[in-house]
């Protein structure tokens, strides 16, 4: 019984220091180019203005600024020729209408397909997004692995000079550690186990203190009925200066109280919503 009271009072001195660390002594936030010229909280466009319009699109993309978003969040899926789109899913049913699996074919197949219900909008690639949107923050979600995918989008990124203006993350960590190595100076968000080791470490009060490869997260507010938000977690986050981005929230009253916590960018289906409350 002593002894499990002496390793209950460490782990409250710990998080108590990590408060403080927080409140009083909290590490600079990294250079995310881009990200540091927006007034915070950021209105982050989920695939666009994707509650209005037909998601990853150039329209959809073009009217979340309209509405106010500052910034997109987006996916990547690789052709086999090794072409990189801006899609979330698998394979093109869902938003075409016809079934193809994006990995499997080149991306001649895949060009003139007509995204439903928006006027003839087609798949873009991922150089044609920034290419079009040179000056806006955009946090990419990699969906697929292996080298391929990390040296295909490696090469896009370097070859339209965005490492100012991407924030990279994968739920695979390979593929995230890949592209760290090949581009080391742009900053990632964690991958799942990352992410999941620092929550459990910052409720020991041990996250704050240690060093961690990422400069972000991009996460939703529950993992199932798990709360990600916790005291210990925003305090561990704040106290190493990573960047916390928050999915997908499109409840006003939600939104109200990120902006209370001090999140980094909020992640919505429907920026103007999120532009009419930090107007």
């Amino acid at each position: 019984m002593q002894i499990i009271l002496f390793l209950v009072s460490i782990i409250l001195v710990l998080n108590l220091l990590q408060i403080l660390k927080a409140l009083f002594f909290p590490k600079g936030k990294p250079d995310y180019g881009y990200f540091n010229l927006i007034k915070k909280p950021i209105n982050i466009g989920h695939r666009g203005a994707s509650g209005h319009y037909p998601e990853n699109t150039m329209l959809s993309f073009n009217q979340a600024l309209q509405m106010g978003a500052k910034g997109f969040e987006f996916d990547l899926k690789i052709t086999s020729d090794n072409k990189v789109l801006v899609f979330h899913d698998d394979n093109t049913l869902r938003m075409t209408g016809k079934e193809i699996n994006i990995n499997e074919v080149e991306y001649n197949k895949l060009k003139e397909l007509n995204i439903l219900n928006s006027n003839g909008e087609k798949i873009p690639l991922l150089r044609e997004v920034l290419n079009e949107f040179q000056d806006i923050p955009m946090i990419i979600e990699i969906k697929d692995i292996g080298e391929n995918t990390i040296k295909s989008i490696a090469e896009v990124i370097k070859e339209t000079d965005s490492k100012g203006q991407v924030l990279l993350g994968s739920f695979h960590e390979s593929t995230i550690n890949g592209l760290r190595n090949e581009l080391p100076d742009v900053p990632t968000v964690a991958c799942e186990r990352e992410a999941f080791l620092f929550y459990i470490l910052s409720h020991f009060g041990l996250a704050g203190f240690l060093n961690w490869d990422f400069e972000g997260f991009s996460i939703p507010i529950k993992h199932g009925k798990l709360p990600v938000l916790t005291p210990p977690f925003i305090a561990a986050a704040k106290a190493k200066g990573i960047g916390l981005f928050i999915w997908t929230i499109n409840n006003e009253k939600t939104m109200k109280r990120l902006i209370k916590i001090g999140v980094d960018g909020i992640m919505t289906d429907y920026p103007d919503r999120m532009n009419d409350i930090s107007c």
